[in-house]
């Protein structure tokens, strides 16, 4: 009897863990974050954010199921993010206010980048472009987005 009820648990935990696990949508390994830069910013890729940085967008604003890896219209690769909530509204105003400034996008509280803000940004998507070989691009996301330095990147709408 002992033996039936112990198989009993062990296959229920089994099952639940199954269940459990399956309808969570897998957590990124990283955090990534947009963050305001001031115009006269000495910041460069590498650098670590400093403490009090003006956070525009936070690792939970990012639609995670919409985030990957492509191409751009030039076949250069590209990071495709998406976000969601409030978080559209907030960044669309940033960006329309904010034309020509840099911000800074961050992994787990590291700078990769620090694009120059070419649009509006209204609808939450954006895209990161990587120079053509997508090495750096790749390195940089990998494990933050579903398959991927940035040295010279663009920022725009997607």
């Amino acid at each position: 009897m002992t033996r039936h009820l112990a198989v009993a648990i062990v296959a229920v935990a089994v099952v639940w863990s199954l269940i459990g696990c399956s309808s969570l949508a897998p957590a990124l390994p990283c955090e990534i974050a947009i963050v305001a830069l001031p115009a006269d910013t000495t910041m460069i890729p590498g650098d670590a954010l400093p403490p009090g940085s003006q956070v525009l967008i936070a690792p939970d604003d990012f639609d995670r199921a919409a985030t990957s890896i492509g191409r751009d219209s030039m076949n250069n690769p590209a990071v495709n993010l998406e976000l969601r909530g409030d978080a559209v509204g907030r960044f669309g105003a940033h960006t329309a206010g904010h034309m020509g400034d840099r911000m800074a996008i961050a992994i787990n509280g590291n700078v990769i980048a620090i694009p120059v803000i070419q649009a509006a940004i209204s609808d939450g998507k954006m895209q990161i472009i990587g120079e053509p070989d997508g090495t750096d691009l790749v390195q940089q996301f990998a494990g933050c987005v579903r398959g991927a330095s940035a040295r010279s990147f663009a920022f725009r709408p997607a």
